[in-house]
């Protein structure tokens, strides 16, 4: 009888090597400083995705693919994110202002 499991996916400590993994791990880590120091440049990427949040929980779309197309297809995108980024400002500010009291 045969005792190996069938599709049953090695993991990698049974293909690569410590030498391959420790590549691996430190690539990881290289790609996430890259993605973090981008996001630090480009702000917007946040914003842009605290505006997609807030309108999926506002409107709770059946459809979330067909909502998000229709959502980052509008040509007033960047109009209605930068006005939802005022008002997330504004409201941190008034909620600043008021744990003075």
């Amino acid at each position: 009888m045969n005792s190996a499991r069938p599709n049953v996916r090695p993991n990698s400590a049974q293909i690569i090597d410590d030498a391959m993994q420790q590549k691996l791990n430190i690539d990881r880590i290289q790609i996430r400083v890259e993605n973090e120091l981008y996001l630090r440049e480009h702000p917007e990427i946040r914003h842009i995705l605290d505006f997609f949040v807030n309108e999926v929980l506002v409107h709770q779309p059946e459809n979330l693919q067909e909502f998000a197309a229709g959502l980052f297809s509008d040509p007033a995108l960047q109009p209605k994110v930068e006005k939802h980024t005022q008002e997330v400002q504004k409201l941190q500010e008034d909620m600043a202002v008021m744990e003075t009291f």
